[in-house]
């Protein structure tokens, strides 16, 4: 599926989009208009089956993605909103600030600013991150995560996934739909351009049944069905619930966090053409 057909463009005007307010309506209609051209979507059916909401697990190249992924995605599931985790840091740059908060992000505070007196702008107090997300989940709204938790321009090479996008999918009962975006002209020039034709690889839809149960046990559980279980029913309604406090439990869980994230970077790896060594 292209978005810079003729079909398409005129699909992307069509749409209504009614869930967003009528200026960022245009605004993505816009972005998507003009850059449509570089989008390539393959196996978009599967985008069609993945039930709602989800986490959709994305590998990250450059700047210019940031912008049109989301627009695409927004505009593929006609308007519904999907919360990327985006750096505090974008917030206060005005166009693009301005239109990462039209799909209500969570913004993430673990890291500095590069540039040191940005610093001064980073709020005291930072919500949770996986409370937000249990939130949206809960609102029926989707999820948006980078697991490299940062750019990589490396052309074949992954970073490590971090371990909170495992613990975020055992806190949720959603699947997750890995999707690799790979860029035609990495292998020609060797390097990750700043804006060129990428293709959204869409993977299956992953549900860490039998990790989930795990989880659960994990935290006190006699039962084995997560859905009889009522300490992870209360993850999965995105509320609060008891904590391994042993250091052996602890270890087990970073653990359970990490499998989870490999297992979902492999998924990504074999989607976008860069190896996943770890």
């Amino acid at each position: 599926m292209w978005l810079g057909s003729f079909k398409a463009k005129r699909d992307i005007l069509s749409a209504p989009l009614r869930k967003i307010n009528f200026i960022a309506r245009w605004t993505l209609k816009f972005v998507l208009f003009m850059f449509g051209r570089l989008i390539y979507i393959d196996n978009p059916q599967r985008l069609k089956n993945c039930p709602w909401p989800a986490i959709f697990a994305l590998n990250h190249n450059n700047y210019s993605e940031s912008i049109l992924v989301p627009c695409t995605l927004i505009l593929f599931y006609g308007g519904k909103l999907i919360s990327f985790l985006v750096h505090w840091v974008f917030k206060l740059f005005p166009f693009i600030g301005w239109m990462l908060k039209q799909i209500n992000p969570i913004w993430i505070y673990n890291r500095r600013a590069r540039v040191g007196w940005i610093n001064k702008f980073k709020p005291f107090r930072r919500p949770d991150i996986f409370e937000q997300a249990r939130l949206r989940l809960r609102q029926g709204q989707s999820i948006g995560i980078f697991p490299e938790g940062t750019r990589n321009n490396n052309p074949y090479k992954l970073m490590r996934g971090r371990m909170g996008l495992g613990r975020m999918v055992l806190e949720s009962h959603v699947p997750v739909l890995p999707i690799g975006i790979d860029f035609p002209g990495k292998d020609r020039r060797r390097k990750i351009p700043v804006l060129g034709k990428m293709i959204l690889k869409i993977g299956k839809p992953l549900y860490f049944t039998d990790e989930r149960k795990k989880f659960g046990r994990m935290h006190g559980s006699e039962d084995e069905n997560e859905t009889e279980n009522p300490r992870l029913q209360r993850v999965r309604t995105g509320g609060n619930f008891p904590r391994p406090v042993g250091s052996h439990d602890r270890k087990q869980l970073l653990v359970l966090y990490a499998e989870v994230s490999h297992r979902i970077m492999k998924e990504i790896s074999g989607l976008c053409g860069k190896k996943y060594p770890y």
